[in-house]
């Protein structure tokens, strides 16, 4: 599943996915606009802690997910 929300709000939920093991991939903000390679150098070159996310998808069971996401809004 995919949420978005604040800045913020993606990054607690990140590091709780990383605490907890649950399967994710990030959306930020360097992997939009030029090419593929660029935005993988871009996205490279910045601290995890300094990116500003967009959203996030899980990989999982829902019932570990969905305490750690309640706050942000889900796109189906």
């Amino acid at each position: 599943m995919f949420y978005g929300g604040k800045n913020n709000e993606i990054k607690k939920v990140r590091r709780k996915f990383e605490e907890e093991s649950i399967l994710f991939v990030d959306f930020t903000e360097t992997m939009t606009g030029d090419t593929y390679e660029e935005q993988l150098i871009k996205t490279k070159e910045i601290n995890t802690e300094e990116h500003n996310y967009y959203g996030i998808l899980a990989f999982g069971e829902i019932e570990k997910i969905n305490p750690i996401t309640k706050r942000l809004s889900l796109f189906k």
